[in-house]
């Protein structure tokens, strides 16, 4: 998670959005993600696509064994931070998990071109590239979508 606030000023209730951010946090980091979810949950409804808060939320589902869950609410955080090689190298994992490999491997490129110093984005395009039984040498991108001559 990046440091400082996520609800972004101009929203309403702004203090109050924010109160609801770090008791999310405080639960999550104490393990009560049930506790975490709900005020995440309250969160989206007064203001909906927060990056933060969505990552936050899929980490939850993928600690509660709800990869696929946690697949949506990363597309919507990669969706409103395109740039973010964290954010495709997590959605990776949980579409890896929700077994969505071709995606997951898609997910874990983009994060290797956004973040090239990533080193755990490169471990899991790998890793997700053993499943095709692509050479560590090769692409797994080439293998799911191989350059046609015509």
């Amino acid at each position: 998670m990046s440091g400082g606030t996520p609800i972004k000023p101009g929203g309403e209730g702004l203090a109050e959005l924010e109160h609801f951010f770090g008791e999310s946090m405080a639960h999550f980091q104490a393990g009560r993600l049930k506790e975490a979810e709900a005020e995440l949950s309250e969160i989206q409804r007064r203001q909906p696509d927060i990056p933060e808060v969505l990552h936050l939320m899929a980490l939850i589902e993928l600690q509660t064994g709800r990869p696929e869950a946690a697949a949506g609410h990363l597309e919507k955080a990669v969706a409103r931070q395109p740039e973010s090689a964290d954010l495709h190298n997590l959605l990776g994992g949980a579409l890896k998990r929700a077994g969505r490999l071709e995606e997951a491997v898609l997910a874990y490129d983009k994060a290797v071109s956004l973040g090239p110093e990533l080193a755990e984005a490169h471990y899991n395009l790998g890793n997700a590239g053993n499943s095709f039984g692509v050479p560590f040498f090769m692409s797994p991108v080439s293998v799911i979508h191989p350059v046609h001559s015509s």
